[in-house]
């Protein structure tokens, strides 16, 4: 089965921790497609990783314990930013999957985990080759991202529920408003109303672009509230 990206979706990596992917960029000097994301603890530092590494399975060989298949797995977030569901990862792992995620975070301290991840991160262009994961052929036309606009003239009349969201004062807000409008949001007013916040939507599925959407608002109004705690 080909892997999907989804550009704007939160993605927990095998060593349970949480990612934004923000886009799928070009290396200056090989052309090779590789993995813009960002960490989403920490100082949220950026990261980028070769596409068929970022999209192989665990080296369940040197990592015989850990359950989740992928390096980096999709997960869909509730309004309170816990894991509701894995779409990648087979039905009945996921509840287990999100168990091992309370139970580790509970067990792991920031600095150990930090420092764990860190040597993770220190991937040389040269090493992704050679990486212990088996490498997924992706097509290019498999990763998502940006929807188009759609057409429109000037005179059109502007989207009463697009104009709704915007009026929401906050990101929470505009996140409980999505909630409550799910039902009658138009493929064209979630995207204008990604647009409207800077954020990629995947192509396809309805439901899809709602999830990252929502999950979008969600990490933003967690990074504005750590910022202002520190």
């Amino acid at each position: 089965m080909k892997r999907k990206l989804v550009c704007g979706g939160i993605y927990r990596h095998f060593k349970n921790r949480l990612y934004m992917v923000k886009d799928v960029v070009i290396h200056s000097e090989t052309g090779e497609k590789m993995v813009l994301y960002q960490a989403l603890y920490g100082d949220f530092r950026s990261y980028v990783r070769p596409l068929p590494m970022f999209l192989s399975e665990v080296d369940h060989d040197k990592y015989p314990d850990v359950r989740q298949k992928y390096r980096f797995t999709r997960v869909l977030l509730d309004e309170s930013g816990r894991i509701v569901g894995m779409p990648e990862e087979p039905a009945a792992g996921e509840a287990a999957l999100a168990n091992d995620s309370a139970a580790q975070g509970a067990d792991s301290g920031p600095a150990s985990f930090e420092k764990e991840t860190a040597a993770d991160e220190s991937v040389s262009f040269e090493s992704a080759a050679a990486d212990g994961g088996s490498v997924l052929d992706v097509r290019e036309e498999e990763i998502s991202s940006e929807v188009p606009a759609d057409g429109g003239t000037d005179e059109e009349a502007a989207d009463p529920l697009l104009l709704d969201f915007l009026d929401m004062p906050s990101l929470k807000e505009k996140v409980q408003f999505l909630n409550l409008k799910r039902r009658v949001l138009s493929a064209k007013t979630l995207s204008q109303c990604a647009a409207a916040m800077d954020i990629r939507l995947p192509r396809g599925d309805i439901s899809e672009q709602f999830a990252a959407l929502r999950d979008s608002l969600l990490m933003r109004a967690k990074y504005e509230e750590n910022d202002r705690l520190r």
